[in-house]
């Protein structure tokens, strides 16, 4: 009978070893690679900005990015409002992936996912607070490429700047319609519809040009119309004309304003012929009365000490000539809009939408795809069976403890065996984990190509796919120490239990 108890016992001992040990390497797996929240952990724990930053900074990398100081720390800031935007919808889809990999949910859904984590208007939302546009447009415009005048970009960044919030609200409602159809949610888009009622709104473009600098584009207008009058003593009158465009300015704002609608439907498509006729009559004698004051105060040397009569004779001649010259209408319709800029438009229009209906059916076949897959199917019942499987081992586990404590029929003997063999296999896995990682930050470190923003990640991927392990080992060992503490002090106990 007792060699057949002492049988009985190494076999379940040993079984039960065995099963801790596979128990073990399941427990590392359905913490890691099974669990959707690990790997969302991860992506927490990536810092994006400060590798972008890094990345930028790099010398090899960023040798070709002459991007200002200023302009950089605007970047980095917009990355770093940005990152946990994406973080928390990415994160949010891949938990719903894991759910349907897991069994929990039956369908994929992926047109449900998307519209709950990137394709909605709350995600655009958040992700466009945390947008310093008039930075972002800076950074893209002011490059050699672009070739802009500097002055031009810092009105058009202050533009920006002054209907930054009105622009993200009308990016917003414009995404609505773009996102119903490409989750199917609608038969149809019409870009040029959906731009027309919200960046292309006649009182959101109305807004823009209130707000809008368009000093230095009758600047430009002006010293067109009169640079061949000018004389070589008045060659300076180019640098003084603030105060003569700013009597045009608000006739040319308000033209613009008038033809808003009629320039709108053009780009659209809804006409194929616009025509804004600006009038300067109504201004005619506050540009003639300014121009001549321009004049008065800077009189050229040459001019002076010339007798009275003679330099209001040079006055009158520059400002009447000037005054030939500068047209009493401006039309910008055959210069501007033309039928070609019209046609480029609307091919634009064209390609961006054949792309949303790509995107629509990219999406839908994807589905299909994966709900339809040999492998995603088989992935499905591997990590089922893995599932049972796993609290299936935890179940015999249990089992094999219970019969080691019937085979002993005493706290003390039950004790001693089980926290013995707690604390081997603890300190067994303890220190093949905390060597396992040594031996892969060794590798990781000796590897040369890993670029110097991203070197940190190996060895954080490593102590987070050993960390369930690690923290199995050491809760065995407590266990483990806790049980043979047990088998100590129970039978020191029991005398006075039975008093």
């Amino acid at each position: 009978m007792k060699a057949l108890k002492i049988t009985g016992l190494i076999f379940v001992s040993f079984l039960l070893l065995l099963l801790l040990i596979i128990f073990s390497v399941a427990f590392m797996a359905n913490g890691t690679a099974l669990n959707p929240k690990f790997i969302t952990r991860a992506i927490d724990q990536i810092e994006v900005s400060s590798i972008a930053e890094d990345l930028i900074e790099d010398e090899e990398f960023g040798e070709d990015l002459d991007i200002p100081e200023e302009l950089k720390e605007a970047l980095y800031d917009t990355i770093e409002d940005m990152e946990p935007v994406i973080k928390s919808a990415l994160n949010e889809a891949i938990v719903s992936a894991g759910n349907y990999l897991r069994g929990k949910t039956d369908e994929l859904e992926l047109t449900q996912v998307l519209s709950d984590t990137f394709l909605n208007e709350d995600f655009v939302a958040d992700l466009l607070a945390a947008v310093d546009i008039p930075a972002v447009v800076e950074v893209f415009l002011d490059t050699d490429e672009m070739d802009m005048d500097e002055e031009f970009l810092n009105s058009l960044i202050d533009t920006i700047a002054e209907v930054e919030q009105e622009l993200k609200d009308q990016m917003v409602v414009a995404c609505d319609p773009i996102f119903n159809y490409i989750l199917a949610e609608s038969n149809s888009i019409d870009l040029a519809q959906t731009l027309r009622d919200t960046l292309l709104s006649t009182g959101f473009i109305t807004s823009l040009i209130d707000n809008l600098d368009i000093s230095l584009i009758a600047s430009a207008l002006v010293e067109d119309f009169i640079q061949d009058i000018i004389p070589a003593e008045l060659d300076f009158i180019t640098d003084e004309l603030d105060n003569f465009v700013a009597v045009m300015e608000p006739t040319l704002k308000q033209a613009l304003r008038d033809n808003t609608d009629e320039i709108l439907d053009y780009l659209m498509g809804g006409i194929t012929v616009v025509s804004v006729v600006i009038s300067l009559e109504p201004v005619q004698d506050d540009l003639e009365e300014t121009l001549r004051q321009i004049v008065l105060d800077n009189i050229p040397p040459e001019w002076q000490g010339l007798p009275q009569g003679e330099i209001d004779q040079h006055v009158d001649d520059f400002v009447n000539d000037a005054m030939d010259a500068i047209p009493d209408t401006i039309d910008f319709g055959e210069e501007l809009f033309t039928p070609e800029l019209s046609e480029e438009v609307s091919n634009a229009l064209t390609e961006a939408e054949e792309a949303l209906t790509d995107a629509r059916d990219s999406i839908r076949d994807i589905q299909s795809d994966i709900e339809n897959a040999e492998e995603t199917q088989n992935a499905r019942k591997y990590i089922g069976w893995g599932i049972t499987g796993y609290w299936g081992l935890i179940a015999l586990i249990v089992v094999l403890i219970l019969a080691i404590i019937a085979i002993y029929r005493q706290v003390k003997g039950a004790s001693l065996h089980l926290g013995i063999m707690f604390l081997v296999i603890g300190v067994i896995e303890c220190v093949a984990v905390f060597v396992g990682r040594g031996i892969g930050t060794r590798v990781i470190a000796e590897q040369a190509d890993i670029p110097a923003a991203v070197q940190h990640l190996p060895d954080q991927l490593i102590a987070d796919v050993t960390g369930p392990l690690a923290a199995l080992s050491i809760g065995l060992i407590v266990l483990g120490v806790i049980l043979i503490a047990a088998s100590i002090i129970y039978p020191r106990l029991r005398p006075s239990e039975t008093d």
